[in-house]
Protein backbone atom coordinates (compact mmCIF):
# COMPACT_ATOMS: atom_id res chain seq x y z
CA UNK A 1 0.00 0.00 0.00
CA UNK A 2 2.90 2.64 1.19
CA UNK A 3 4.53 1.74 -2.58
CA UNK A 4 1.24 2.29 -4.36
CA UNK A 5 0.37 5.19 -2.39
CA UNK A 6 3.96 7.09 -2.93
CA UNK A 7 3.51 6.35 -6.77
CA UNK A 8 -0.13 7.81 -6.56
CA UNK A 9 1.26 10.93 -4.93
CA UNK A 10 4.25 11.79 -6.88
CA UNK A 11 1.68 11.47 -9.68
CA UNK A 12 -0.16 13.94 -8.32
CA UNK A 13 2.42 16.08 -6.97
CA UNK A 14 4.20 16.09 -10.58
CA UNK A 15 0.71 16.85 -11.96
CA UNK A 16 -0.05 19.86 -9.76
CA UNK A 17 3.48 21.30 -10.39
CA UNK A 18 3.10 21.51 -14.03
CA UNK A 19 0.34 23.18 -13.63
CA UNK A 20 1.19 25.95 -11.30
CA UNK A 21 3.73 26.41 -14.03
CA UNK A 22 1.71 26.83 -16.68
CA UNK A 23 -1.02 28.91 -14.88
CA UNK A 24 1.37 31.18 -12.65
CA UNK A 25 2.25 33.16 -15.79
CA UNK A 26 -1.24 33.44 -17.10
CA UNK A 27 -2.36 34.47 -13.74
CA UNK A 28 -0.20 36.98 -13.21
CA UNK A 29 -0.83 38.90 -16.95
CA UNK A 30 -4.67 38.78 -16.14
CA UNK A 31 -4.08 40.67 -12.62
CA UNK A 32 -2.14 43.11 -14.04
CA UNK A 33 -4.55 43.87 -16.25
CA UNK A 34 -7.69 43.74 -14.29
CA UNK A 35 -5.68 46.42 -12.23
CA UNK A 36 -4.92 48.51 -15.61
CA UNK A 37 -8.79 48.26 -16.12
CA UNK A 38 -10.04 49.11 -12.72
CA UNK A 39 -8.10 52.10 -12.45
CA UNK A 40 -10.47 54.37 -10.34
CA UNK A 41 -13.18 52.27 -10.76
CA UNK A 42 -15.48 52.23 -8.75
CA UNK A 43 -14.32 55.30 -7.09
CA UNK A 44 -11.91 58.26 -8.39
CA UNK A 45 -9.23 56.58 -6.24
CA UNK A 46 -6.54 55.45 -8.66
CA UNK A 47 -5.24 53.03 -6.13
CA UNK A 48 -8.41 50.81 -7.26
CA UNK A 49 -6.88 49.06 -9.65
CA UNK A 50 -3.97 47.82 -7.44
CA UNK A 51 -6.40 46.57 -4.76
CA UNK A 52 -8.44 44.51 -7.15
CA UNK A 53 -6.12 43.45 -8.70
CA UNK A 54 -4.34 42.44 -5.49
CA UNK A 55 -7.76 40.83 -4.30
CA UNK A 56 -7.67 38.76 -7.64
CA UNK A 57 -4.21 37.30 -7.10
CA UNK A 58 -4.88 36.42 -3.47
CA UNK A 59 -7.79 34.73 -4.59
CA UNK A 60 -6.62 32.88 -7.08
CA UNK A 61 -3.38 31.84 -5.02
CA UNK A 62 -5.64 30.88 -1.95
CA UNK A 63 -7.54 28.83 -4.46
CA UNK A 64 -4.41 26.60 -5.80
CA UNK A 65 -2.96 26.14 -2.79
CA UNK A 66 -6.28 24.68 -1.16
CA UNK A 67 -6.34 22.48 -3.74
CA UNK A 68 -2.94 21.18 -3.77
CA UNK A 69 -3.37 21.02 0.27
CA UNK A 70 -6.22 18.77 -0.48
CA UNK A 71 -4.47 16.67 -2.61
CA UNK A 72 -1.67 16.00 -0.54
CA UNK A 73 -4.52 15.13 1.81
CA UNK A 74 -6.39 12.60 0.26
CA UNK A 75 -3.29 10.84 -1.56
CA UNK A 76 -2.44 10.16 2.04
CA UNK A 77 -5.04 9.70 3.98
CA UNK A 78 -5.68 6.79 1.37
CA UNK A 79 -3.17 4.57 3.16
CA UNK A 80 -4.60 4.75 6.09
CA UNK A 81 -7.87 4.33 5.53
CA UNK A 82 -7.22 1.10 3.40
CA UNK A 83 -5.17 -0.14 6.25
CA UNK A 84 -8.07 0.85 8.56
CA UNK A 85 -10.31 -1.45 6.43
CA UNK A 86 -7.88 -3.98 6.23
CA UNK A 87 -7.54 -4.22 10.13
CA UNK A 88 -10.08 -2.67 12.14
CA UNK A 89 -13.18 -2.45 10.60
CA UNK A 90 -15.95 0.11 9.37
CA UNK A 91 -15.34 2.63 12.26
CA UNK A 92 -12.27 2.81 11.98
CA UNK A 93 -12.37 3.56 8.54
CA UNK A 94 -15.12 5.98 8.50
CA UNK A 95 -13.40 7.71 11.04
CA UNK A 96 -9.90 8.08 9.22
CA UNK A 97 -11.58 9.35 5.90
CA UNK A 98 -13.89 11.31 7.50
CA UNK A 99 -11.16 12.88 9.19
CA UNK A 100 -9.04 13.67 6.64
CA UNK A 101 -11.64 15.01 4.31
CA UNK A 102 -12.91 17.09 7.14
CA UNK A 103 -8.71 18.95 7.13
CA UNK A 104 -9.01 19.25 3.76
CA UNK A 105 -12.39 21.02 3.61
CA UNK A 106 -11.70 23.14 7.01
CA UNK A 107 -8.33 24.44 5.18
CA UNK A 108 -10.51 25.58 2.13
CA UNK A 109 -12.93 27.50 4.43
CA UNK A 110 -10.39 28.89 6.45
CA UNK A 111 -8.32 30.14 3.62
CA UNK A 112 -11.01 31.52 2.34
CA UNK A 113 -12.18 33.67 5.49
CA UNK A 114 -8.80 34.10 6.00
CA UNK A 115 -8.21 35.81 2.52
CA UNK A 116 -11.53 37.42 2.43
CA UNK A 117 -11.37 39.21 5.83
CA UNK A 118 -7.46 40.06 5.16
CA UNK A 119 -8.19 41.77 1.85
CA UNK A 120 -11.66 43.60 2.96
CA UNK A 121 -9.05 45.06 5.63
CA UNK A 122 -6.45 46.14 2.90
CA UNK A 123 -9.28 47.36 0.75
CA UNK A 124 -10.99 49.64 3.11
CA UNK A 125 -7.23 51.39 4.17
CA UNK A 126 -5.56 54.13 2.27
CA UNK A 127 -9.17 55.84 1.10
CA UNK A 128 -9.56 59.53 1.35
CA UNK A 129 -10.97 60.79 4.42
CA UNK A 130 -14.34 62.12 3.41
CA UNK A 131 -15.42 58.46 2.76
CA UNK A 132 -17.86 57.26 5.33
CA UNK A 133 -17.79 54.15 7.28
CA UNK A 134 -20.32 52.92 5.35
CA UNK A 135 -19.05 53.97 2.03
CA UNK A 136 -15.45 52.41 2.76
CA UNK A 137 -17.03 48.83 3.17
CA UNK A 138 -18.79 49.16 0.25
CA UNK A 139 -16.08 50.00 -1.73
CA UNK A 140 -14.50 47.47 0.26
CA UNK A 141 -17.20 44.67 -0.75
CA UNK A 142 -16.35 45.52 -4.51
CA UNK A 143 -13.03 45.16 -4.22
CA UNK A 144 -13.38 41.76 -3.38
CA UNK A 145 -14.97 41.05 -6.53
CA UNK A 146 -11.89 40.44 -7.83
CA UNK A 147 -10.70 37.86 -5.05
CA UNK A 148 -14.13 35.86 -6.35
CA UNK A 149 -13.08 36.38 -9.80
CA UNK A 150 -9.46 35.37 -9.04
CA UNK A 151 -10.81 31.86 -7.53
CA UNK A 152 -13.33 31.19 -9.95
CA UNK A 153 -11.08 31.21 -12.61
CA UNK A 154 -8.87 29.03 -10.83
CA UNK A 155 -11.54 26.64 -10.34
CA UNK A 156 -12.35 26.28 -13.81
CA UNK A 157 -9.18 25.72 -15.00
CA UNK A 158 -8.16 22.99 -12.38
CA UNK A 159 -11.41 21.31 -12.88
CA UNK A 160 -11.40 21.43 -16.66
CA UNK A 161 -7.87 20.13 -16.63
CA UNK A 162 -8.44 17.69 -14.18
CA UNK A 163 -11.30 16.10 -15.35
CA UNK A 164 -9.21 16.00 -18.97
CA UNK A 165 -6.19 14.01 -16.95
CA UNK A 166 -8.85 11.69 -15.28
CA UNK A 167 -10.69 10.61 -18.24
CA UNK A 168 -7.68 10.37 -20.25
CA UNK A 169 -5.78 8.59 -17.65
CA UNK A 170 -9.08 6.30 -17.50
CA UNK A 171 -9.18 5.77 -20.71
CA UNK A 172 -5.51 4.80 -20.58
CA UNK A 173 -6.34 2.38 -18.19
CA UNK A 174 -9.45 0.90 -19.46
CA UNK A 175 -6.72 -0.11 -22.57
CA UNK A 176 -4.26 -1.70 -21.09
CA UNK A 177 -4.91 -5.36 -20.24
CA UNK A 178 -2.32 -6.84 -17.95
CA UNK A 179 -1.59 -9.20 -14.94
CA UNK A 180 -0.15 -6.12 -12.98
CA UNK A 181 -1.23 -5.39 -9.67
CA UNK A 182 -0.61 -2.13 -7.33
CA UNK A 183 2.26 0.35 -7.84
CA UNK A 184 3.69 -1.93 -10.89
CA UNK A 185 1.02 -1.38 -13.23
CA UNK A 186 0.90 2.32 -14.64
CA UNK A 187 -2.14 2.41 -15.90
CA UNK A 188 -3.71 1.86 -12.29
CA UNK A 189 -1.33 4.40 -10.68
CA UNK A 190 -2.32 6.82 -13.44
CA UNK A 191 -6.32 6.48 -13.23
CA UNK A 192 -5.60 7.02 -9.48
CA UNK A 193 -3.90 9.75 -10.06
CA UNK A 194 -6.68 11.12 -12.73
CA UNK A 195 -9.25 10.35 -9.75
CA UNK A 196 -7.44 12.65 -7.08
CA UNK A 197 -6.63 15.79 -9.32
CA UNK A 198 -9.45 15.60 -10.91
CA UNK A 199 -12.12 14.91 -8.53
CA UNK A 200 -10.50 15.97 -5.38
CA UNK A 201 -8.28 18.98 -6.51
CA UNK A 202 -11.42 19.99 -9.10
CA UNK A 203 -13.94 19.64 -6.00
CA UNK A 204 -11.78 21.48 -2.99
CA UNK A 205 -11.36 24.71 -5.90
CA UNK A 206 -15.05 24.88 -6.48
CA UNK A 207 -16.12 24.39 -2.46
CA UNK A 208 -13.16 27.57 -2.14
CA UNK A 209 -15.22 29.07 -5.16
CA UNK A 210 -18.84 28.74 -3.61
CA UNK A 211 -18.01 29.27 -0.03
CA UNK A 212 -16.30 33.04 -1.36
CA UNK A 213 -18.77 34.12 -3.64
CA UNK A 214 -21.63 33.19 -0.96
CA UNK A 215 -20.19 35.86 1.28
CA UNK A 216 -18.61 38.17 -1.13
CA UNK A 217 -22.77 37.60 -2.85
CA UNK A 218 -24.58 39.01 0.53
CA UNK A 219 -22.20 41.50 1.53
CA UNK A 220 -22.10 42.93 -1.76
CA UNK A 221 -26.06 43.41 -1.03
CA UNK A 222 -25.46 45.17 2.57
CA UNK A 223 -25.42 48.67 0.22
CA UNK A 224 -22.53 49.80 2.68
CA UNK A 225 -24.57 48.71 6.04
CA UNK A 226 -21.39 47.95 8.31
CA UNK A 227 -23.75 45.21 10.25
CA UNK A 228 -25.33 43.97 7.03
CA UNK A 229 -21.63 43.42 5.66
CA UNK A 230 -20.42 41.95 8.51
CA UNK A 231 -23.25 39.20 8.82
CA UNK A 232 -22.23 37.11 6.02
CA UNK A 233 -18.77 36.60 7.90
CA UNK A 234 -19.87 35.85 10.99
CA UNK A 235 -22.62 33.23 9.98
CA UNK A 236 -19.86 31.31 7.57
CA UNK A 237 -17.30 31.63 10.98
CA UNK A 238 -20.10 29.78 12.52
CA UNK A 239 -20.66 27.35 9.65
CA UNK A 240 -16.81 26.44 10.43
CA UNK A 241 -17.35 26.26 13.91
CA UNK A 242 -19.97 23.95 13.84
CA UNK A 243 -19.23 22.13 11.51
CA UNK A 244 -15.78 20.98 13.92
CA UNK A 245 -17.70 20.35 16.61
CA UNK A 246 -19.78 17.68 14.39
CA UNK A 247 -16.77 15.97 13.34
CA UNK A 248 -16.74 14.07 17.06
CA UNK A 249 -20.32 12.61 16.30
CA UNK A 250 -19.00 10.54 13.48
CA UNK A 251 -19.83 6.92 14.71
CA UNK A 252 -20.83 4.04 13.38
CA UNK A 253 -20.79 0.21 14.27
CA UNK A 254 -18.48 -1.97 12.75
CA UNK A 255 -21.20 -4.56 11.01
CA UNK A 256 -22.96 -1.27 9.75
CA UNK A 257 -24.69 -1.52 6.30
CA UNK A 258 -24.83 0.94 3.62
CA UNK A 259 -27.56 2.76 5.46
CA UNK A 260 -25.82 2.36 8.71
CA UNK A 261 -23.52 4.25 7.40
CA UNK A 262 -25.53 6.90 5.75
CA UNK A 263 -27.66 7.40 8.81
CA UNK A 264 -24.32 8.18 10.93
CA UNK A 265 -23.37 11.07 8.64
CA UNK A 266 -26.90 12.55 8.44
CA UNK A 267 -26.70 12.33 11.82
CA UNK A 268 -23.36 14.65 11.86
CA UNK A 269 -25.45 16.88 9.66
CA UNK A 270 -28.29 17.63 11.76
CA UNK A 271 -26.21 17.84 15.23
CA UNK A 272 -23.80 20.99 12.57
CA UNK A 273 -27.52 22.20 11.44
CA UNK A 274 -28.46 22.43 15.51
CA UNK A 275 -24.99 24.06 16.49
CA UNK A 276 -25.14 26.68 13.51
CA UNK A 277 -29.05 27.60 14.19
CA UNK A 278 -27.88 28.55 18.02
CA UNK A 279 -24.52 29.95 16.87
CA UNK A 280 -26.39 31.82 14.09
CA UNK A 281 -29.17 33.46 16.65
CA UNK A 282 -26.87 34.85 18.81
CA UNK A 283 -25.13 36.36 16.45
CA UNK A 284 -28.58 37.84 14.77
CA UNK A 285 -28.77 38.62 18.79
CA UNK A 286 -25.85 40.49 19.20
CA UNK A 287 -25.80 42.65 15.90
CA UNK A 288 -29.90 43.71 15.60
CA UNK A 289 -30.38 43.17 19.20
CA UNK A 290 -33.67 41.06 17.78
CA UNK A 291 -35.07 44.80 16.59
CA UNK A 292 -36.34 45.33 13.69
CA UNK A 293 -35.01 43.22 10.44
CA UNK A 294 -33.34 41.12 12.92
CA UNK A 295 -36.35 39.04 13.27
CA UNK A 296 -36.45 38.50 9.62
CA UNK A 297 -33.03 37.50 9.06
CA UNK A 298 -33.37 35.04 11.44
CA UNK A 299 -36.44 33.35 10.01
CA UNK A 300 -34.75 33.42 6.60
CA UNK A 301 -31.63 32.01 7.71
CA UNK A 302 -33.85 28.93 9.75
CA UNK A 303 -35.48 28.35 6.65
CA UNK A 304 -32.51 28.91 4.17
CA UNK A 305 -30.96 26.03 6.38
CA UNK A 306 -33.83 23.85 6.93
CA UNK A 307 -34.91 23.83 3.00
CA UNK A 308 -31.04 23.23 2.58
CA UNK A 309 -31.30 20.25 4.36
CA UNK A 310 -34.67 18.86 2.70
CA UNK A 311 -32.39 19.43 -0.94
CA UNK A 312 -29.56 17.92 0.14
CA UNK A 313 -31.77 14.61 1.20
CA UNK A 314 -33.11 14.73 -2.02
CA UNK A 315 -29.62 15.03 -3.67
CA UNK A 316 -28.43 11.94 -1.93
CA UNK A 317 -31.73 9.68 -2.66
CA UNK A 318 -31.80 9.89 -6.29
CA UNK A 319 -27.57 9.25 -5.67
CA UNK A 320 -26.70 6.81 -3.22
CA UNK A 321 -30.12 4.99 -2.65
CA UNK A 322 -30.51 1.56 -2.91
CA UNK A 323 -33.66 1.48 -4.24
CA UNK A 324 -33.34 3.82 -6.94
CA UNK A 325 -29.90 2.22 -8.40
CA UNK A 326 -31.62 -1.24 -8.29
CA UNK A 327 -34.55 0.07 -10.08
CA UNK A 328 -32.08 1.60 -13.07
CA UNK A 329 -30.10 -1.55 -13.07
CA UNK A 330 -33.32 -3.38 -13.36
CA UNK A 331 -34.09 -1.78 -16.41
CA UNK A 332 -30.80 -3.01 -17.88
CA UNK A 333 -31.58 -6.36 -18.00
CA UNK A 334 -33.58 -6.12 -21.06
CA UNK A 335 -30.80 -4.24 -22.74
CA UNK A 336 -28.48 -1.38 -22.45
CA UNK A 337 -30.92 1.13 -24.24
CA UNK A 338 -33.34 0.73 -21.32
CA UNK A 339 -30.73 1.13 -18.88
CA UNK A 340 -29.65 4.80 -20.68
CA UNK A 341 -33.47 5.89 -20.76
CA UNK A 342 -34.29 4.70 -16.98
CA UNK A 343 -31.02 6.36 -15.38
CA UNK A 344 -32.15 9.29 -17.37
CA UNK A 345 -35.66 9.73 -16.68
CA UNK A 346 -34.26 9.50 -12.93
CA UNK A 347 -31.70 11.95 -13.99
CA UNK A 348 -34.37 14.72 -14.80
CA UNK A 349 -36.95 13.56 -12.19
CA UNK A 350 -34.18 14.06 -9.58
CA UNK A 351 -34.30 17.62 -10.34
CA UNK A 352 -37.69 18.42 -9.87
CA UNK A 353 -37.35 18.23 -6.30
CA UNK A 354 -34.88 20.55 -5.59
CA UNK A 355 -36.37 23.18 -8.22
CA UNK A 356 -39.54 23.20 -6.29
CA UNK A 357 -38.08 23.34 -2.75
CA UNK A 358 -35.63 26.43 -4.17
CA UNK A 359 -38.71 28.36 -5.61
CA UNK A 360 -40.84 27.69 -1.79
CA UNK A 361 -37.76 29.00 -0.43
CA UNK A 362 -37.51 32.45 -2.46
CA UNK A 363 -41.55 32.54 -1.70
CA UNK A 364 -41.21 32.29 1.42
CA UNK A 365 -38.68 34.16 2.09
CA UNK A 366 -39.99 37.30 -0.06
Amino acid sequence: MNECGDSIRDGAKSFFTSQYKSLSLVFIVYGILLAAYSIERPTSDITDGLRIGGCFLMGAILSLLSSYIGVAISTDSNIRAAHAAETDGISKTLKVAFTASSVYSFTAVGFALLGLSIMFYLSTLGRSDDITIAEGAEFGMKSLVGFGLGCSTISMFVRIRGSIFAKSSDLGASLVQNELHGAQNPAAVAEQVGVHVGDVGGNGADLFETFVLAIIAAGSMADGDIILVALPFWLAGAGVVSSAVSVFFVNVEDDASQSGILYGLYRVKLVATFIFLILASVIVYLLFDFIGSGWTILCCIIVGQVFGVFVGQITEAFTVSTCISKSAADGGATGPIFLVIKALAYGFFSCIGPAVFIVALVLTTM
